[in-house]
């Protein structure tokens, strides 16, 4: 399993924070994640879809070939794989 420490040491801080975003409210759609992840002015489709396919370029796949961001399917909600777990219950 991928961990959030060992992502926080392969990405910049933009990306870990949208992988922590998609690990912590999963199946979100574009609109809250976008608001959620601005600073002065909310992300653009545009710049959540380009920092998803670098997301998904550093990570890579699973052991079982799996990748830990998948690609989105037409009207699914962007998400992580199960592999990538999040420890916010343990926190709790």
């Amino acid at each position: 399993m991928l961990t959030v420490e060992q992502v926080a040491q392969l990405l910049p801080p933009r990306r870990v924070q949208l992988a922590a975003q998609l690990v912590l409210k999963p199946r979100s759609s574009a609109d809250p994640l976008c608001e959620d992840l601005g600073d002065a002015e909310p992300w653009t489709p545009r710049t959540l879809s380009a920092r998803l396919w670098d997301l998904r370029i550093a990570l890579g796949t699973d052991p079982d070939g799996g990748p830990y961001v998948p690609q989105r399917q037409r009207r699914t909600p962007r998400a992580v794989s199960d592999r990538v777990p999040g420890d916010w219950h343990e926190f709790e």
